[in-house]
């Protein structure tokens, strides 16, 4: 926490709520360590650098070269805020959230050569995020350090070189542009059953759209298993059209999918709630509306508080226009 505080120029100021989310970010550290080691098949013995073969593996690689420059950077120039930042993105926003989600499907699959070699590379990235986080968190390290398989030539992790992002792959742009393409997909059909309230373990068919040539939907038909398994799907139509009955419509930078709701959701039932939902932030944008016109306020209140309220303001407006778009789509 304290590293992450240290801005070059400036007091370190204390955040009960920053220090409260990098112990956080130690529990997700540590979790997801445990569920990296017990994930491993039997007689496991660790590669030194592992090739990766699928899609999330290549990806992960990638990221790790990126960080490890970024980090080695930062630190070379004694920018200790810039260093943990770095970390913390990758480690959370990357590898926790999305790679080792990927990874299931390998780890969890059939095909035995694609489980030891997931197995591998998530085991060679996570050894790697130990040592590139050791500097500021040494004791948590230093431990799951020593329950990785294959370390015991080295007393402990500080013995261990930096990493190097020249040891490290890098991808191609193709291969980085169809994880993009994943990841807007993914998130959208999540995005779309949190708007519907369908439960996540129902499965959804799934239509998909090209926008642009540069990532077709056909190139994401090889990733079938990756859609699948995260957006829980039971079937999947590429370079589809949109369907004539009541569907969700999701439009990104390189898709748009339409998702049947047919079945799904009862339409007089939800618009009932979402316009018990339209009243209420109509209420708070009431509220808002109204301390934003008062001179008093504005002038007197803290900016950071003014600052605040405008973004509150700004949001509501966004989801009244959403919630409102969903009724209409109901209504059609």
């Amino acid at each position: 926490s304290l590293m992450a505080f240290s801005v070059q120029g400036r007091d370190v100021s204390i955040s009960k709520g920053r220090i409260e989310g990098y112990r956080n970010f130690m529990n997700k550290i540590w979790n997801a360590s445990r569920f990296a080691i017990q994930a491993l098949p039997e007689n496991f013995s660790p590669q030194q650098h592992p090739q990766p073969r699928t899609l999330a593996d290549t990806w992960i690689q990638n990221q790790l070269h990126e960080t490890v420059q970024k980090s080695r950077k930062a630190l070379d120039q004694f920018r200790f805020n810039e260093y943990a930042e770095c970390l913390y993105q990758f480690v959370w926003h990357e590898f926790c959230d999305w790679y080792l989600e990927l990874a299931k499907v390998h780890l969890y699959g059939e095909d035995e050569n694609l489980k030891n070699s997931c197995a591998q590379n998530l085991i060679y990235v996570l050894e790697e995020i130990l040592v590139l986080m050791h500097p500021v968190c040494p004791f948590i390290t230093e431990l799951l350090w020593k329950t990785i398989p294959g370390n015991k030539d080295l007393p402990s992790v500080m013995l261990r070189s930096y990493p190097k992002s020249e040891n490290i792959p890098s991808a191609d742009p193709k291969t980085l542009l169809e994880m993009q393409g994943l990841q807007e997909l993914i998130t959208g059909i999540r995005t779309i059953r949190s708007e519907n309230t369908i439960p996540p373990k129902t499965k959804l068919k799934l239509i998909l759209g090209s926008i642009q040539t540069e990532l077709k939907a056909s190139d994401l038909e090889k990733h079938r298993n990756y859609l699948t398994q995260l957006a829980n799907l039971e079937e999947i139509s590429f370079e589809g059209k949109a369907p004539d009955n009541n569907s969700a419509i999701f439009r990104g930078d390189y898709f748009q999918a339409w998702v049947p709701l047919e079945g799904l959701i009862d339409n007089a039932s939800e618009i009932t709630r979402l316009e018990k939902k339209i009243e209420k932030i109509q209420k708070d944008i009431a509220f808002l509306s109204g301390k934003l016109c008062n001179e008093k306020y504005i002038k007197n209140a803290p900016l950071h508080l003014v600052e605040r309220d405008q973004k509150k303001l700004k949001k509501s407006q966004e989801d009244l226009a959403k919630v409102e778009k969903s009724i209409q789509k109901l209504q059609s």
